[in-house]
C-alpha cells in the first residue's frame, strides 16, 4: 500500500482513518471469525469493536443469511468467490438488539504473505436511504396529481392512482404501456422532444 510521510510514519494515524469513516468495515477470517472492525460498526450494529473481535460474523446476520454464508465459507467455492467479491450486495443485517437493518455489502479478499486468506466487508446502513424511498412511494401514491415514472423507451414503469383514475384504467393495466399513446396528437412532437433530451444526458426532467 502506498501512502504519504505523514502516514507512513505515524502508524495510528491511520487506523484512526479507518475508524473515521462513515461505513463499518469488518474483517473476518476463513472460518468467519472477526479479525477487526472499526467504530462505525457499533453504530449501524450496537456492538463495539472489542466485542467482536473473536466471535462469529453470523451475530450481525439473520439466522437464515448466517446459515448460507456458513456453506460459503465451508466449501471455498471459486465461482461463489467470484460472484461475491468486489460485487455490492443490498442484504439485512441484524443488530444487537435483534432489530434487522438493511445494508450494502461489498466483500474484498486479501492473502496474507503466509497464505492466509481475509474477507474485508464494507458495510453501508441503508436504513435512511430505504426511509426516503419509502416516503417517496407514499407521495407518489397519495397526491391527487397524476405521475408515471417513464423508462427511456417511452413505456411507463409506475402509474399512479391518480392518473389511472383520471384515465378510467387500472394502474396495474397501464404499467407497460408506452405514454405517447395517452398524449393528444397536438402535443406529441414536445413529448418527443421531452423523450429524446432524457435520453441523450440523463438529465432529470418534469412532464
Amino acid at each position: 500500500m502506498q501512502t504519504g510521510p505523514a502516514i507512513s510514519h505515524d502508524p495510528a494515524l491511520f487506523a484512526d482513518i479507518v475508524d473515521a469513516t462513515h461505513d463499518a468495515i469488518v474483517v473476518i477470517d476463513d472460518h468467519g471469525i472477526v479479525q477487526f472492525a472499526n467504530r462505525a460498526t457499533e453504530l449501524i450494529f450496537g456492538y463495539s469493536p472489542a466485542e467482536l473481535v473473536g466471535q462469529s460474523v453470523n451475530l450481525l446476520m439473520r439466522p437464515e443469511e448466517a446459515a448460507g454464508h456458513d456453506r460459503h465459507l465451508r466449501t471455498a467455492d471459486p465461482d461463489i468467490r467470484q460472484r461475491i467479491i468486489g460485487r455490492g450486495r443490498q442484504l439485512t443485517g441484524r443488530r444487537r438488539d435483534g432489530t434487522p437493518v438493511p445494508i450494502d455489502l461489498v466483500v474484498s479478499m486479501l492473502t496474507r504473505s503466509d497464505d492466509v486468506r481475509l474477507y474485508i466487508g464494507t458495510i453501508r446502513d441503508l436504513s435512511d436511504r430505504r426511509l426516503a424511498e419509502e416516503s417517496l412511494r407514499l407521495s407518489f401514491e397519495s397526491t391527487g396529481v397524476g405521475q408515471a415514472v417513464v423508462g427511456l423507451d417511452g413505456r411507463m414503469l409506475r402509474v399512479n392512482l391518480a392518473l389511472a383514475r383520471s384515465l378510467g384504467r387500472e394502474a396495474a393495466a397501464l404499467a407497460g404501456a408506452d405514454f405517447r399513446s395517452l398524449i393528444h396528437p397536438d402535443d406529441l412532437a414536445a413529448a418527443e422532444r421531452w423523450l429524446a433530451a432524457a435520453r441523450v444526458d440523463g438529465r432529470p426532467l418534469d412532464g
